[in-house]
Parts: structure tokens; C-alpha cells; sequence
């Protein structure tokens, strides 16, 4: 039997991203300087990829308990999340230990990956 979970809608505007830059030293122009940021092909700047994955970690962890002591992912980085867009955390439960993992953003999957729970 499959179980779904949709997180609530995430949004990370750019004060937040300047603090997640500030705190954790990613502080590449694509992540804190929306002038620098608006002239790239992305068109704006964007959220800091190790800060989607604290996100879905959350996610499992609110869902699963133990899965900070027992579990793992793997994920793909599909599209980027630039600052104030809302996103989604899915969260597809289709084994005992396995779940599919994605981020929707603006209806794209933007991360895909897997979590696994060790018994």
C-alpha cells in the first residue's frame, strides 16, 4: 500500500537566504545578489541546494521519527528554486523502507530522489 505526504507550501524569500548564506558561508553571488543574479540565465537568485535538503530532512524526520537515527537519502537536484517561488515536499511512501522523494515547484519536479528506513 502506498502512502502519500505533501508538506505545506514552502517559500524561502531572499532575507532568508542572505541569513542561510550569512550562517552557513554560501554566499555565491547566484544566492545573495539579485542585481548579479537577474542578468543569468536563471533570471533571479536562488535557494542554496543544501538548504532544500535540510527541508526534506525535516520533512522525514516530522513524518518518521527515527529516521535521523536510522535512515538515508539520495537526491537529484533537477531544476533550480529561486527565492520567493512556493514549493511542495512529496513524500511517496511505496515500501516499508522506501519512499520517492520530490520537490514541486511552480509544477515542476525541481528535486528527485529516494529515502530509505533501516529496520
Amino acid at each position: 500500500m502506498e502512502t502519500k505526504y505533501v508538506s505545506e507550501v514552502y517559500n524561502i524569500p531572499q532575507d532568508k537566504l542572505n541569513q542561510f548564506a550569512e550562517a552557513s558561508g554560501g554566499t555565491g553571488k547566484i544566492h545573495i545578489d539579485p542585481e548579479y543574479a537577474s542578468q543569468t540565465s536563471f533570471g533571479g537568485t536562488l535557494v542554496h541546494g543544501v538548504l532544500l535538503f535540510a527541508l526534506i530532512e525535516k520533512e522525514l524526520e516530522f513524518r518518521f521519527p527515527d529516521w535521523h537515527q536510522k535512515g538515508t537519502l539520495k537526491a537529484t537536484f533537477v531544476k533550480p528554486v529561486r527565492a520567493g517561488a512556493d514549493f511542495v515536499i512529496c513524500l511517496e511512501q511505496n515500501q516499508n523502507i522506501e519512499m520517492d522523494v520530490t520537490v514541486i515547484c511552480e509544477e515542476k519536479t525541481v528535486v528527485s530522489g529516494k529515502a530509505f528506513i533501516a529496520k
